[in-house]
């Protein structure tokens, strides 16, 4: 052997030396994070099943782990009975909530959703700790000492947020008092897992009444917390005497609590802790628990709360506002937007998404670029339920967005908008190997707005690298082609071959849409609403003469789907048709051509046609479409002579404005005299024309 092969063989050993070294710690690694600790050889007496899914809890897989402690609860959930033979296994699952061990999606066994019971159908864990957490609150009150225990443990958080987390959901009275008795010794890690768990628990009020007494803050603010929501006058009486507590955070969660479950003697006390509390906590839980109550009070007290000296106040104001559709102050949340502080903004742009307020589209297009995060995801999103054109390029934009979150908002407001060009950039999105989140978001997308254009780059998706990427791939592809036959495991090859049979079938469509059997002609224009034939929207407007109504119908349908510009003059001769359900469709269609002419041209017939059933009919289509300009004409056939079409209007503009005022023709009135300065008249005009 030469000197210089010699050197080569050394450097190979030496490679292969480094990667088994490698290989070894990894695999040490690994089997170092199984828990538990105890040893596996003294077990216990216990039945065999139990004894087998403890063995199981020391693989060296973490998956594996995490379907053994899993298993061991899913039997607890059926009950007492096996709550009392698995009882043995807790000590080894109490371990396990130490083993914080990640779980890769990639490697997830196909049934790690199947548990049973009240854990059926968990999301994705995180570690097999959480699946020692399912089993230990299945098993039932046998684990609450041992539960209460690791709480008190002072050298892992995590573990202990678990163990709060069980005993939360075993809902024993006993875990409330061991749990209260734990945050009164002032563990740091307690306050926020015990104030999420001593509120599930029932028939815990003596205790709460102790802690509530208490000389701690810390104990004195889980009792304000708990005591939310409880139906009785002692909780009321304990929570406003918290209300005046010399602790701030005391006062802020009796503040907040009050609201949960609104009672006439706490009204007083919050308008008085929403204006004169020092504290600004305090002062923002008061104004969010106001939007709890009916009274004119609240929104004086409101108003002032959006022009309050700190942040917190002026979101909480805003938010509030808005669960009141408080119109009137609509400039002021408007000029929240542009709030020094990221909290108010945050919160203009939730109060404009919940009162479906258009006026400040500008500015949260410009509050995509916003500094803080949460104001960029929140005007993403707010954007999107708008359902403005104007966002499409900016929301494009945001897709690049460094933040995660923002990312994910900006696919869902694309979508919601539903245009091609917001659409086609989701379908690019779906490259992007890099950003799997953002891809199984757009995927998901795709499939909820029903973006045919997203097939055939779906069809490349459905072994991708991710199982929840593939997964959710293929229930899009099922959702967008109504297949029925085709799930999950199948392959791309079988998607393409299916999809190329389906486009090879177009001909076939057009020769039955023609056939003089009735059912096979409303069997094409069902099947042309999935099929991409350009020639298929052409055929369709054709159907939508046809003698049968059904036929007229099954186009106006399809249609729908293909939101072809073209078949807007057809559509608005079936909207008079005799068939409800065909003009109902047609309805439907037009809007989702999204033609600005659609609302106008319906506004006309609902006012202006003289026949009461069609009149009715156009009542109903405007409210399914459900667009804000016609508010206003409903309006004027709430106050019409007719009290069917009266009641049929009433019922559309509910559902256009999300305000359940009721069929009242007084209660429409006050609120369009609340709401009328945020309104146009856009059919004053067409009005003065038919007077004259």
């Amino acid at each position: 052997m030469t000197d210089r092969e010699s050197r080569r063989w050394r450097r190979l050993r030496h490679v292969v030396l480094v990667l088994a070294v490698c290989a070894a710690w990894s695999l040490w690694a690994e089997s170092a994070a199984a828990q538990p600790k105890r040893s596996k050889r003294n077990l216990p007496a216990m039945s065999q099943t139990v004894r087998d899914l403890v063995v199981r809890l020391y693989s060296p897989q973490p998956w594996s782990r995490w379907q053994a402690a899993f298993d061991l609860g899913a039997g607890g959930a059926g009950g007492p009975a096996w709550q009392r033979e698995a009882g043995p296994a807790v000590p080894y699952l109490i371990e396990m909530l130490y083993d914080d061990a990640i779980l890769r999606a990639r490697d997830a066994p196909s049934v790690f959703n199947t548990g049973v019971g009240k854990f059926a159908n968990v999301p994705m864990p995180d570690s097999p700790a959480e699946g020692a957490a399912y089993a230990l609150a299945a098993l039932g009150r046998v684990a609450v000492g041992p539960l209460a225990a690791t709480v008190r443990q002072e050298e892992d958080e995590q573990a202990a947020k678990h163990a709060a987390w069980a005993l939360a959901h075993i809902r024993d009275d006993g875990a409330a008092t061991l749990m209260i008795n734990e945050v009164r010794d002032g563990h740091p890690v307690l306050i926020n897992s015990v104030r999420y768990a001593v509120r599930r628990l029932d028939k815990v009020l003596e205790v709460l009444t102790v802690a509530a007494g208490d000389k701690r803050a810390t104990v004195r603010e889980v009792a304000a917390h708990a005591l939310a929501g409880r139906d009785s006058g002692l909780a009321t009486k304990l929570l406003l005497e918290a209300l005046h507590d010399t602790f701030w955070t005391v006062r802020r969660e009796a503040a907040a609590s009050l609201g949960v479950r609104p009672d006439d003697r706490s009204l007083e006390p919050l308008l008085e802790s929403a204006r004169y509390d020092p504290a600004a906590q305090v002062r923002a839980a008061a104004l969010g628990s106001l939007g709890s109550f009916k009274d004119p009070r609240v929104v004086a007290a409101v108003g002032r709360g959006l022009y309050d000296g700190s942040a917190e106040p002026r979101a909480a104001a805003a938010r509030t506002a808005a669960k009141l559709r408080m119109r009137t102050e609509l400039p002021r949340i408007l000029g929240l937007l542009r709030d020094v502080h990221p909290q108010p903004r945050t919160a203009a742009a939730q109060a404009l998404r919940v009162m479906s307020d258009r006026r400040g589209v500008q500015r949260l297009i410009a509050q995509l670029r916003d500094v803080d995060t949460g104001a960029r995801r929140e005007a993403a999103l707010t954007l999107g339920a708008l359902r403005d054109v104007r966002a499409v390029q900016p929301l494009i934009a945001v897709l690049n967005d460094e933040v995660e979150a923002v990312r994910l908002a900006a696919v869902s407001a694309l979508a919601a908008i539903d245009v091609p060009q917001g659409n086609a950039a989701i379908i690019k999105r779906l490259e992007n190997k890099l950003d799997p989140a953002v891809r199984l978001a757009s995927v998901k997308a795709l499939g909820d707005a029903n973006v045919y254009a997203a097939v055939e780059p779906l069809m490349g998706m459905v072994d991708d690298s991710e199982p929840a990427v593939a997964s959710a791939a293929s229930a899009a592809l099922n959702r967008l082609t109504l297949s029925g036959g085709l799930d999950v495991e199948t392959t791309v090859q079988q998607w393409t071959q299916w999809w190329q049979t389906e486009r090879g079938e177009a001909s076939d469509l057009v020769t039955q849409a023609g056939d003089k059997d009735t059912r096979r002609r409303i069997a094409a224009a069902q099947a042309l609403r999935l099929n991409r034939d350009p020639r298929a929207p052409d055929l369709l407007i054709k159907l939508l003469k046809d003698p049968h109504a059904s036929v007229r119908a099954a186009a106006a349908e399809s249609l729908t789907y293909h939101r072809a510009p073209s078949a807007f003059d057809a559509l608005l001769v079936v909207l008079d048709d005799s068939d409800a359900k065909a003009a109902r469709e047609a309805a439907l269609a037009l809007y989702a051509i999204r033609d600005p002419r659609a609302v106008d041209r319906l506004l006309a017939r609902a006012l202006f046609i003289d026949e009461p059933e069609k009149k009715r009919r156009y009542i109903q289509a405007l409210g399914t479409v459900g667009h804000a300009d016609a508010i206003e004409p409903l309006l004027t056939i709430v106050n019409g002579d007719d009290t069917n079409l009266s009641r049929a209007a009433a019922a559309a503009l509910m559902r256009i404005t999300g305000h359940e005022v009721g069929y009242e023709v007084k209660d429409w009135n006050r609120w369009w005299a609340l709401n009328r300065p945020f309104f146009t008249e856009r059919l004053e005009p067409v009005r003065a024309k038919k007077d004259t």
